[in-house]
């Protein structure tokens, strides 16, 4: 039996854990198979995304607290196989900001038709591009 858990609400802060409401357009994860975020047309990354934490921008070298750090990636998967490694913080796809998962859904969902999108990626404070098939 598959388990899916919607990742709305990912960032635990200080020991307390929302429960995530279920919207219409939001990345889910598949507890089944790994981590995976998944658009509606079904783009697996096979990475999990969690929210920059506010006051967290010189740990990460970001000008701001902006984006989303890869906190899992599968080594099989797409983000691996594109470069994307544990602890990256994802910034952008196509160009548009991606700061919760709703953000990170709706550009997946946006660059689904065109079969690819272009995620950029912070490591170290090193800002990079990747393009990714969808």
């Amino acid at each position: 039996m598959r388990r899916a858990f919607w990742v709305a609400s990912l960032l635990i802060i200080g020991g307390c854990n929302s429960t995530p409401q279920r919207p219409v357009d939001t990345a889910i994860v598949n507890a089944a198979n790994g981590p995976n975020i998944i658009a509606h047309q079904g783009a697996r990354l096979d990475a999990r995304f969690v929210p920059v934490t506010p006051g967290s921008a010189a740990q990460l070298k970001l000008d701001s607290d902006r984006g989303m750090i890869a906190a899992e990636v599968l080594p099989s998967g797409l983000a691996a196989k594109a470069g994307i490694a544990k602890g990256d913080v994802l910034l952008t796809v196509d160009g548009a900001a991606v700061n919760n998962g709703a953000d990170l859904t709706a550009a997946l969902n946006a660059a689904a038709p065109h079969h690819s999108a272009m995620f950029e990626l912070s490591r170290d404070g090193v800002i990079r591009s990747v393009t990714i098939p969808l």
